[in-house]
């Protein structure tokens, strides 16, 4: 299941359920009424309400003109780990520890005046636009509280770097090393941030992560054989051989030729 946005015409409708994914209900038109938990909550133009999963939520529409812009969020999923990584804070706990209810503002406004006015070729468009759109409704929605979690977390010096993502990112750069500013950007945090970051969560600050990460993969290219030490330096974005030959030493405490005769034996 992918995060989705979809038009609900409650009109004089009621019900209850529960799913196992969060969902946020945005009233548009009419009025909605939810029972969540002790909670009792009014959908219309201006109000929206996230649900937790797992927590069973009744529904009736007063009128018949009820409708509702629904945002399904499985978790955990691609996009909200972007989005975690993006803000710096972790949107999985903020989707699912309780539910949120407030306004909207003019931007999100926008988005579902998108969304509905087109409502009848919605299902038809790409994925990838109904993804962004939902990413586009998720983080309008909660930007008061990423704003809060995200400075707690500069406060408090927590880290949500996904070594995952960051190791596949350096490796598509392997032949052009990112510099600690671009690092930083992809990161979006600023440069002090980021440094202190790796240090907190890795032990050693960005530069020295990256080359590690380089050095890993010297190891795998000179124990494959197929590559000259040349070879590798160039793959590994070092200006020459002897350039990359100290780094390795550095690294390691010994030569690539030293690994590359161990690899021949």
């Amino acid at each position: 299941m992918r995060t989705d946005v979809r038009v609900n015409h409650i009109a004089c409708q009621q019900g209850e359920h529960s799913h196992a994914f969060s969902q946020i209900l945005f009233g548009y038109r009419g009025l909605v009424e939810c029972e969540l938990g002790k909670g009792g909550y009014y959908l219309d133009a201006d109000h929206a309400l996230l649900v937790p999963p797992d927590s069973a939520h009744a529904y009736l529409g007063r009128d018949l003109a009820s409708q509702l812009i629904v945002v399904d969020i499985p978790s955990p999923g691609a996009m909200i780990q972007a989005c975690n990584l993006d803000h710096g804070v972790d949107l999985n706990g903020l989707l699912t520890e309780k539910p949120v209810y407030h306004e909207i503002d003019g931007f999100v406004r926008g988005v579902l005046d998108s969304v509905q006015r087109y409502q009848d070729d919605w299902q038809r468009c790409s994925s990838l636009l109904r993804n962004q759109t939902a990413l586009l409704l998720i983080t309008g929605f909660l930007g008061n509280e990423l704003n809060q979690l995200s400075s707690s977390s500069r406060r408090s010096g927590s880290n949500v770097i996904n070594e995952d993502r960051i190791n596949t990112w350096i490796d598509q750069r392997l032949d052009h090393p990112p510099s600690l500013e671009e690092l930083a950007g992809w990161l979006n945090m600023s440069v002090s941030r980021a440094t202190a970051a790796f240090n907190d969560q890795f032990n050693v600050p960005p530069k020295r992560y990256i080359m590690a990460r380089r050095m890993m993969w010297a190891k795998v290219l000179i124990q494959s054989r197929g590559y000259s030490l040349a070879q590798v330096a160039y793959e590994l974005g070092f200006s020459s051989q002897s350039v990359f030959t100290r780094a390795f030493t550095n690294h390691f405490g010994h030569s690539p030729g030293q690994l590359r005769k161990e690899a021949d034996h």
